[in-house]
């Protein structure tokens, strides 16, 4: 009888000390490395939600405000409205646009102009005491976009304040002190018979034709004074700053731009921190200072102190005593009937027709004296540098001129 076996699996042979694997244990060889698992995330905790609901919100915000905006744009309108006030003897205009002031006859006549979308404008006016409020302003809305002006005639015999959060100014022809002062925009006057004080916050400030004293002021703006029948102070935190036609004191300055005074009676102060600076036809003392920039004085019936920290220094016909120096830069004086005493640090100097005794001397540069034809007591000296001496001396004489050099060459030669 035959007997049939059914094939065996495949079994593989174990040592006999060898214990059988499980399905849980390693290889043989050691195990294989673990399979790096992506981190779960980390739950947002509510910080985090706070976080994009407050950027949402923002977002939002932001939509819904450019919404507002375009549709304040589309929606302005214009509008004027005009009405009359008993006249006071102070005027005061307050206004969130330009503003307008000129002369007229009997009442206070106010035309309330403006422009605007959602924020609309309130028109108001009352007497406190002696003085007229009129006050024309845009509702604090925290957007769009309004403009509310005034334009306004008053009595001649008016003072008059303006006050401008941003707008021009225009006042003319009043007789009476104004005061006027804009936070965004120009300011212009002319023909005042008073005092005149003028502020810009940014924009020009331009004074004509006023017969008393000047104030002017600009923070960023240029400023222009001229013809005033007093003493001025015109300043600028940066722009040029004009002075003319004052008949009284100037005192002109600038940070950063030029200033320029001409035909003076009195005492004339001007200064630029980086810009040129000049004085011509100054009735009294002159001082005239740059720290960066060349400076002028041409006529000066007094004292002249001219200084620059770096530019050309030019003095002439001052009928006083004379100072001019540069740290570098070249130093003239000419034509003056005092002692005069010219310095550089790094540059060349030059002397003519001096009168009285001369003091002239250069770090770094030639120095050159034109004397008057009248001998004088000479003191030449350089240490790099020729001497040249081709006009009369005296060691006796009672005028003295002083001449040195650091380096370069040093010369006393007669006049022109």
């Amino acid at each position: 009888m035959t007997t049939h076996h059914e094939p065996l699996a495949d079994t593989a042979v174990l040592p006999r000390d060898a214990a059988p694997r499980t399905p849980d244990a390693p290889p043989p060889g050691g195990p294989n490395p673990p399979t790096a698992l992506p981190p779960a995330p980390s739950p947002r905790g509510p910080g985090a939600r706070a976080l994009t609901w407050a950027g949402g919100l923002v977002g939002g915000g932001l939509l819904v405000l450019a919404a507002f905006q375009a549709a304040d744009q589309v929606g302005q309108s214009t509008a004027t409205e005009q009405r009359e006030f008993a006249p006071a003897g102070v005027v005061e205009l307050v206004a969130d646009g330009p503003v307008e002031v000129t002369v007229g006859t009997g009442e206070v006549e106010v035309v309330a102009r403006s422009r605007s979308g959602f924020a609309d404008p309130v028109l108001d006016g009352r007497l406190q005491g002696d003085r007229l409020v009129v006050q024309h302003l845009c509702t604090r809305t925290w957007f769009g976009s309004c403009t509310a002006g005034l334009d306004v005639r008053v009595p001649e015999a008016t003072q008059v304040v303006v006050r401008s959060s941003s707008g021009s100014i225009v006042a003319s022809g009043i007789a009476g002190d104004v005061d006027l002062s804009s936070g965004d925009g120009s300011v212009s006057v002319d023909g005042i018979d008073g005092t005149v004080l003028a502020v810009s916050g940014s924009g020009g400030v331009e004074v004509h034709d006023a017969t008393g004293a000047v104030e002017a002021r600009s923070s960023d703006g240029y400023v222009r004074v001229v013809d005033a029948g007093g003493d001025v102070r015109a300043s600028s935190g940066s722009g040029a700053v004009e002075v003319a036609g004052v008949q009284g004191t100037v005192d002109a300055r600038t940070s950063d731009g030029s200033v320029d005074v001409r035909e003076t009676d009195g005492e004339v102060v001007a200064r630029s921190g980086s810009g040129r600076v000049a004085v011509a036809d100054a009735g009294g003392r002159v001082e005239a200072q740059s720290s960066d920039g060349s400076v002028e004085v041409l006529g000066a019936d007094g004292d002249a102190l001219a200084v620059s920290g770096s530019g050309h220094v030019t003095v002439s016909g001052a009928k006083g005593r004379v100072e001019a120096r540069s740290s570098d830069g070249q130093v003239d004086v000419s034509d003056v009937t005092g002692d005069a005493t010219a310095v550089s640090g790094s540059g060349s100097v030059t002397v003519d027709a001096v009168k009285g005794n001369v003091e002239a001397s250069s770090s770094d540069g030639p120095v050159t004296v034109h004397g008057t034809g009248t001998p004088v007591r000479l003191e030449i000296s350089t240490a790099d540098g020729r001497q040249v001496v081709e006009a009369a001396t005296d060691p006796s004489a009672s005028r003295s001129v002083s001449i040195r050099s650091g380096s370069g060459t040093v010369s006393y030669l007669g006049p022109r």
